[in-house]
């Protein structure tokens, strides 16, 4: 992985500071506590240190810069409620209501508030036509950090789709203590495995598939010392071609981790992107 130091195009500083106010609430209908936030605008700071291959971003196709732009908000206007929901593959989520064996489960539509969902446009400019190859970037600064004396839930699951391509992504791979793991997770009377998730099939019924999770960690390039360590898992675009870019955050309900009691005030999302010229 050290001959793609000198290939080293850029870093996108995708900061997207998600300002999230929670309160821990008790509600009896769903099978875990839940934490009502606010989502503020969020931006996005690029910067390039190629002359032959610019990398630009926009909140909306026809705005494209090397500087900011805003993430649009896909879901909700402002304001989003999150609770526990399922995924799969970031497209077809499943709220989680109820508890133990009474629990049932809806289909849930983008415009719901039970996740966090933003789009932006990126686009790498070049007179001739080139494979970019872009990476998750955790070498300065996690991708998420709560303010204050407070954690980040360990059912956090985060999601980036470039080109069609993307991974639901946990957070960390830490648990709470198996005292604080009280629910369990029902679907027909049997419980759901402990690397299974919920999805609905072709007639839109629940069903319950398996997941290999991946770890930030092993998801972004991480500093080991002196030492740029770079992921197996990668984006690829081509130049002069514009991509949507759909960001997810949401709290996954099969993890029994979803039952923790941990919140926070205000969190900092800052998604880094790094990209090697092929």
């Amino acid at each position: 992985m050290d001959s793609k130091k000198k290939y080293y195009l850029s870093i996108v500083y995708i900061v997207a500071v998600m300002t999230m106010i929670f309160s821990m609430v008790a509600l009896s209908t769903f099978a875990w506590f839940t934490s009502n936030q606010k989502v503020y605008t969020t931006t996005v700071n690029a910067t390039t240190g190629s002359d032959d291959v610019k990398l630009l971003l926009g909140g909306t196709k026809d705005q494209l810069s090397e500087n900011t732009c805003v993430i649009t908000q896909d879901n909700m206007g402002d304001e989003i409620v999150l609770y526990p929901v399922s995924s799969a593959d970031l497209k077809h989520f499943v709220a989680m209501e109820g508890s133990g064996t009474k629990a049932t489960y809806k289909t849930v539509t983008d415009q719901d508030q039970y996740y966090y969902h933003g789009v932006f446009y990126l686009q790498a400019l070049s007179d001739q036509k080139r494979q970019v190859t872009m990476y998750l970037d955790e070498r300065e600064e996690s991708l998420l950090e709560a303010v204050g004396n407070t954690e980040v839930l360990n059912a956090s699951r985060f999601g980036l789709v470039i080109n069609g391509q993307g991974r639901i992504i946990t957070l960390t791979d830490e648990n709470n203590a198996e005292k604080d793991q009280i629910e369990n997770t029902y679907l027909n009377g049997e419980v759901v495995g402990q690397e299974q998730v919920i999805t609905v099939d072709e007639n839109g019924n629940p069903v319950a598939v398996s997941l290999q999770p991946l770890y930030m960690k092993d998801a972004a390039i991480q500093k080991h010392g002196e030492t740029d360590v770079y992921p197996d898992y990668m984006y690829t675009i081509t130049t002069n071609e514009i991509y949507t870019c759909d960001v997810y955050f949401y709290l996954e309900g099969t993890d029994k981790d979803c039952s923790d009691a941990v919140s926070f005030q205000q969190l900092d999302l800052a998604i880094h992107l790094a990209g090697v010229v092929g």
